[in-house]
């Protein structure tokens, strides 16, 4: 994931077609956009909408590819 024009790692805890929750990063605000990149090599945007206990929802800019969703279930 990149965000603030920093590389940084995290986990996806759960993912949708619309957005996904991820382990928190330390530094990062709701509001901040986000890029995230998968082990497949692609790429989404999206925007961090809320952060608690440890752990952040990000909401997609595009829907989430049904390939990453498949692999995902």
């Amino acid at each position: 994931m990149t965000a603030r024009g920093k590389r940084m790692q995290t986990t996806a805890l759960d993912i949708s077609e619309t957005g996904l929750r991820i382990e928190a990063v330390p530094g990062l605000q709701v509001g901040d956009v986000v890029d995230i990149e998968w082990v497949t090599g692609e790429r989404l945007r999206g925007r961090l909408v809320w952060l608690r206990n440890g752990q952040s929802g990000v909401e997609l800019d595009a829907a989430m590819p049904a390939q990453i969703l498949r692999e995902a279930a």
